[in-house]
């Protein structure tokens, strides 16, 4: 009686990453990072688009103070580091959901350690410019 020894299962499953066996467990994290995504974006763009007090000047004769630019720029970086905050923060938890060796953990994780540390910039650079000069 011969028993089919588990290293054989491994290597049917082996396809076309380069090699690298892709069990169901792998899928269904990269299925649930996707979806855990999806929700963050869905959220972001629910409070970007909430209806806010119009600013001051727009619907009346008062003119617009000479710092709106500064502070709709502010805005820009902000908006800008949360985007890469957020999808920095999925490469990771990409990153620790995949079991497979080689490339593609590898990439997860220089991606996601460059979108998280470019979040940090834009956020930095945010608050720079939002602060404005000392008077």
């Amino acid at each position: 009686m011969s028993v089919r020894p588990p290293a054989r299962a491994a290597q049917l499953n082996r396809g076309a990453l380069g090699g690298c066996a892709v069990d169901d467990v792998t899928i269904l994290r990269l299925l649930m990072v996707v979806a855990a995504g999806a929700i963050l974006v869905r959220a972001y763009r629910r409070q970007a688009q909430s209806p806010k007090a119009p600013p001051r000047g727009e619907g009346s004769n008062v003119p617009l103070p000479l710092h709106a630019s500064r502070e709709k720029r502010a805005q820009r970086y902000r908006n800008a580091a949360y985007v890469s905050g957020t999808i920095g923060f999925l490469l990771m938890l990409g990153w620790m959901t995949v079991r497979t060796h080689g490339w593609l953990q590898t990439s997860f994780l220089v991606a996601g350690i460059t979108a998280l540390a470019a979040g940090f910039v834009l956020s930095g650079m945010a608050g720079w410019i939002g602060a404005g000069p000392d008077p």
